[in-house]
């Protein structure tokens, strides 16, 4: 059970919580009540990302080595590999808008 408790904290630093929750709540409008709208939202990306990858882990058979982005880079299909390369530029283009709000309250 306390390896559940280590992969919470890993989770949570992984959707970059820290940093950016205080810059929300001076953000937020005051009739949003901040701990429901944070678990509910935290919530739904945890069902999503574990749906995504019960899915994509389902579609192969080898799992002796790499994760779903090797599995992908290594397919014969250009979508999927496509994915590999865009992944990572549309993660970065959604923390545009928090980087911005962030820089906002920093100045």
């Amino acid at each position: 059970v306390s390896s559940w408790w280590n992969l919470f904290g890993i989770s949570l630093f992984n959707f970059a919580l820290a940093p950016t929750l205080p810059s929300w709540v001076n953000e937020k409008a005051p009739e949003v009540p901040a701990f429901p709208a944070i678990v509910t939202s935290l919530c739904v990306v945890i069902v999503l990302y574990t749906l995504i990858g019960i899915v994509g882990a389902l579609a192969y058979d080898d799992w002796s080595h790499g994760n779903l982005f090797t599995k992908f880079s290594q397919s014969k299909s250009p979508l999927l590999q496509a994915t590999v390369n865009i992944y990572p530029i549309i993660q970065n283009l959604t923390t545009i808008p928090v980087l911005s709000i962030l820089i906002k309250y920093n100045l």
